[in-house]
């Protein structure tokens, strides 16, 4: 069974950290997850850069964005088959770590919400491109405990929520992610807790957490 987790973010921020670990958890044999990254080099393990970085944070030359941006675009268009004598093998690298997988896991956290400007629609259009990669694949697609909004404006929330309605399991973290989601009518929708939740407490006495949200999170059958 393959697992790719395609929109890991940085290590750096460690509430995201935890996030991403607490999901790992989940996951008995490791060997078959791939995980994209926005800062993979900062990771213990083996991880990829997200299509997001690839195309735009790790050459910051104008002209080498943009011909990154029009590969990847011409992967989601009907320029596809013109694009692909052209494409990088770093992106077709990428584009394979998705077309392999049995699961598709969208690591929780807040990043589906914006604030007003341009610098902000185009960074939420751009997580919303590997939603969009992803969907038009055969894999399960799993949604892990996200927070859903607030959005700047309306078109984005619609974007959002319709793109990713159809999902295998859509989690949030919040009532109210959860009532503004449930006016799409999302295919499974779950109210669950965010994924750090699952990782140990050291205060004084080691515990584990109840497993009732991982429960939730794969309601539709273990990855395993």
């Amino acid at each position: 069974m393959k697992i790719l987790i395609p929109n890991a973010t940085s290590p750096k921020n460690i509430g995201d950290l935890a996030i991403l670990t607490g999901l790992l958890t989940t996951f008995k044999n490791k060997k078959d997850i791939k995980i994209h990254s926005t800062d993979p080099h900062l990771h213990t393990f083996p991880a990829s850069p997200t299509l997001y970085t690839w195309a735009v944070f790790e050459d910051r030359k104008p002209h080498a964005r943009i011909m990154r941006l029009l590969q990847l675009f011409a992967h989601t268009s009907n320029a596809r088959s013109y694009i692909k004598k052209f494409r990088s093998p770093a992106l077709k690298k990428l584009l394979d770590d998705y077309m392999r997988a049995d699961i598709i896991i969208f690591a929780g956290g807040g990043y589906l919400r914006s604030q007003p400007g341009a610098k902000q629609s185009l960074n939420l259009l751009m997580l919303l491109l590997m939603f969009y990669v992803a969907r038009n694949l055969h894999a399960k697609k799993i949604i892990a405990p996200i927070s859903f909004g607030p959005f700047a404006y309306k078109w984005q929330e619609k974007i959002s929520a319709q793109l990713i309605r159809t999902f295998d399991v859509v989690t949030v973290r919040e009532r109210y992610s959860y009532d503004l989601l449930k006016k799409y009518n999302p295919v499974n929708l779950l109210l669950s807790s965010d994924t750090s939740f699952l990782l140990r407490s050291f205060k004084k006495k080691k515990t584990h957490i109840n497993n009732s949200s991982l429960d939730l999170l794969f309601a539709n059958g273990s990855p395993d």
